[in-house]
């Protein structure tokens, strides 16, 4: 039972992780788009201005955002170990890409539970997507180190 829970706190981490950097994404995203359309906005928004907002929302959106992401993670790293153990050269693609993947259907699903509206306003575009998905490769990166250390204990406890 402790060897099924052993990566639990690694992918917790990557959870973590992957919804501060989702949330400082999608802020940074929408005060973009807000400063390119409004150019009072874009003067009124000082570092402090901007750091602050980003803060905001990872306190706030952050810990709504990480149960989400932990479900996603859970499913996506599940099978990308299961394949990483017969290809283990591949591990870390694998595992990269499985973060990246489960943001995208991640919010692809919360788009179509709450009635096509999409969830997370700095995700709207394809390029607020690509930033979503990179928080999930640097997940996914987080959680196979922990599956690459595992498995080189594992190989030395066999020596």
């Amino acid at each position: 039972m402790k060897k099924l829970f052993a990566p639990f706190p690694r992918l917790l981490l990557a959870a973590l992780v992957t919804a501060a950097l989702g949330a400082v994404f999608s802020t940074q995203k929408i005060i973009a788009a807000s400063s390119a359309v409004s150019p009072a906005y874009a003067a009124e928004m000082t570092f402090a201005r901007r750091l602050s907002n980003t803060l905001y929302d990872v306190v706030n959106f952050g810990p709504l955002y990480v149960i989400f992401i932990l479900i996603a993670l859970l499913i996506a790293m599940g099978l990308a170990g299961l394949i990483a153990r017969a290809m283990p050269k591949l591990a870390l693609p694998l595992f990269m890409g499985a973060g990246a993947v489960a943001m995208a259907v991640m919010l692809w699903a919360m788009q179509q539970v709450f009635f096509g509206v999409p969830i997370v306003a700095g995700a709207r575009d394809g390029f607020g997507l690509f930033l979503q998905m990179l928080a999930g490769a640097i997940g996914g990166l987080i959680v196979w180190r922990g599956w690459t250390k595992r498995r080189l204990a594992q190989q030395a406890a066999q020596v």
